[in-house]
Formats: structure tokens, sequence, C-alpha cells
């Protein structure tokens, strides 16, 4: 199965690449638009600058791809910033429209470390979701981010774990054939890869 890892020049692809390839998968990196074919599920990694990340996919035409790919009910899983491209609008490094498939802004964390940088268990709202249910309860998950989703009161169903921080921040959200996580699973041991095994095999 071809898995597409896509490339904005600032994320962390060698981890997810490995990941995938030693699951026994065909990792393919996704640079341009041609890049899409034949692939039957994306992975957006999360490193880099929310505004050089959609500038960057604009300018290579890969934007409105992932648009048109997730229109067509192809998985997609969102990393960290990976899953902050799916909100409406970004303000990291200033403002920017992201896809817009969930309603929500992205903005700073409030606590005082302004950072999170760690491990944590997540906390499980939607036991029922159809994906969760491959989750350990037990798992804890890496954690490195100073933004976060903000999702909106009318979209907030779709936050179906959260992380404590300050408040309740959304670990992973799920809306028909998208998933984000604000972990980064490449980096959370064999819990991590579980969960990118689980996204390849299970989730439709």
């Amino acid at each position: 199965m071809k898995i597409g890892i896509i490339n904005y020049q600032a994320c962390n692809l060698k981890s997810i690449y490995s990941t995938v390839y030693n699951l026994g998968y065909d990792p393919i990196i996704i640079e341009n638009k041609i890049d899409f074919l034949n692939i039957k599920k994306i992975i957006i990694p999360g490193v880099g600058s929310a505004k050089h990340c959609i500038d960057y996919l604009q300018k290579k035409k890969i934007f409105e791809e992932v648009i048109k790919f997730k229109n067509l009910g192809m998985p997609i899983l969102g990393i960290c910033l990976g899953m902050h491209l799916f909100a409406e609008k970004l303000f990291e490094h200033g403002e920017s429209r992201g896809f817009g498939f969930i309603k929500g802004e992205v903005i700073p964390l409030t606590m005082n470390s302004k950072f999170n940088i760690g491990w944590h268990k997540l906390k499980i709202k939607k036991t029922e979701n159809r994906f969760i249910k491959k989750i350990n309860n037990d798992a804890t998950f890496y954690f490195c981010h100073s933004y976060y989703f903000n999702v909106s009161q009318s979209n907030f169903e779709y936050s179906i774990a959260t992380v404590d921080l300050d408040k309740e921040v959304p670990s992973i959200i799920c809306k028909d054939n998208i998933l984000g996580v604000q972990f980064h699973p490449e980096r959370s041991q064999n819990h991590g890869v579980n969960f990118i095994e689980n996204f390849i095999e299970n989730f439709q």
C-alpha cells in the first residue's frame, strides 16, 4: 500500500518515513501534485512554522490536492502542525488560512511556559469511536508544541480525546476520513508505532 507523506521543507519526514517503511508499507514523499497518483492514504507531519508550511503547500499546488484527496473520501492523518492545518485559521508567525475541514483556529497555549513538551496520557472522550477503541487506555504519547487547535463549540464533538494542560486541549480529532493528533506518534515508541499502524490498517 502506498502511503503519501507530505514534504513542506520543514517537517519530520525521516521518522515518519522510517516508521511506515519498517511496518512493511510503501512510503512515498509527496513534493508535487503528480506525486498523489496511486496514493491510498496521506500523512501530514508536524514540525515547522504554520505560515511557512501553508505558503509552501500553496506554491507547490499541494494545498488544493490535499483538499481534493479529502473530498474523495481518502484517509488523512495530520500530526501536530499537520493537524493544525485542518483548522480554518492559524496564527503562528502571522495569520494563515487552513484547509477548513473542522471549524476552529490555532492559537498559542496560555500556560506559563508557553510550551508543552513531554509525555502525557490521553483523556479519552469518545469511547464508541471506531478508531479510538484501538488505543491502549494506559498509553502515553510524546507532545512538543506551543500552539493548539481551539476547536469551535459547534465542532467540539470531533475532539475525541484531550490532554490536560491549563485547559483541556484536543489531542485527537476525528471527522469522517480525517484524523488529527496533537502528539507525535513517530516519537512515542511502541504505542506510537501501533497508532500509525492502526491508522494505515483500520482508519477508513
